[in-house]
């Protein structure tokens, strides 16, 4: 099978919204500890190889909790700490109750969650403390799915979101396999990156996700960063259009390339399929995965920018 024939198959757009109850868990502290948590003074570059992906193309990260090993997705698209399905929620012994909330899948529908705060996690020999954890039911998963041949459903076992990387950056070079937490832009040019010519865009988290602004065909529009979307997607939701569900995405078919520049840096063209993408708000463009093979990015948090180069593979 082909990779376009297998992608065809297999698309999921992990986009979560959190939709009520959510302003407490800004006042969850978080922390980055570092074998003995590393002075802030000081410059840091953790790199992480990934080594698998799920057939929809999105990276797994192998986190412990307690005393579990668990493989997560890496979901820029979700904007909390770290969402686990039931089965392992059960084991955890050191959770704590918050609150019920709701999150919203890409379809539009709202699904409900139990929020809970746990004390640590750990990527290898980082440790991230003082989470919200998400209880994520089965229901939610199939509702990321668009699956027109009805191939099985594979459940990951949880996700990490994007605020759970706040307190330490994130480095993303896909086409290689790799990810890294690093203290800045300096820092990342100085561990194999000198050559790469970064391109440095405002990070806009006013709608409480990831989006840079660039031009797609001459217009300024917001593209949102989702590592959990398995390809680049224009909504195309109109009123009286079909619904996420109802559409088919052939990935086989020809290729439809637009123009895309950011900050005034003309990058290669990009591929965007159209897709009706129904949630609380607009969202113009995802860019996912397909754009991650092709492009290294690192999102400095404490800057708010977003450094973006053509990958070189």
């Amino acid at each position: 099978m082909s990779d376009m024939q297998s992608k065809k198959k297999w698309l999921f757009f992990g986009f979560v919204l959190c939709g009520v109850c959510l302003a407490s868990l800004f006042l969850i502290p978080k922390f980055l500890s570092v074998d003995k948590v590393p002075s802030k003074k000081k410059s840091y570059f953790f790199s992480y190889e990934i080594t698998s992906f799920a057939p929809w193309k999105v990276p797994y990260v192998v986190a412990k909790i307690e005393n579990q090993k668990v493989s997560l997705l890496l979901d820029l698209g979700y904007s909390e700490d770290v969402a686990l399905i039931p089965a392992v929620v059960e084991q955890l012994k050191e959770k704590t109750y918050l609150e019920k909330s709701q999150h919203y899948g890409f379809r539009g529908k709202s699904y409900d969650t139990t929020v809970y705060k746990i004390p640590k996690l750990q990527i290898e020999n980082l440790s991230f403390l003082d989470l919200s954890l998400d209880e994520e039911w089965a229901a939610y998963q199939e509702d990321s799915y668009v699956n027109p041949e009805q191939e099985p459903i594979i459940f990951a076992e949880g996700k990490l979101g994007w605020h759970l990387f706040t307190g330490s950056n994130l480095f993303l070079d896909l086409s290689h396999s790799k990810i890294a937490f690093s203290d800045s832009i300096r820092s990342v040019k100085k561990n194999g990156y000198q050559n790469v010519v970064f391109v440095k865009v405002p990070l806009l988290r006013d709608r409480r996700i990831l989006e840079i602004e660039a031009e797609v065909n001459g217009k300024k529009t917001r593209c949102l960063l989702d590592t959990g979307a398995t390809c680049n997607l224009i909504n195309t939701e109109l009123e009286g259009s079909s619904s996420a569900g109802e559409a088919e995405i052939d990935l086989t078919a020809d290729a439809v390339y637009n123009s895309f520049t950011v900050n005034r840096v003309v990058f290669d063209p990009l591929i965007l399929h159209p897709l009706p993408i129904r949630l609380p708000f607009h969202i113009d463009i995802i860019l996912g995965m397909e754009f991650f093979r092709e492009h290294i990015v690192f999102i400095d948090f404490a800057e708010n920018s977003v450094y973006i180069a053509q990958s070189t593979q």
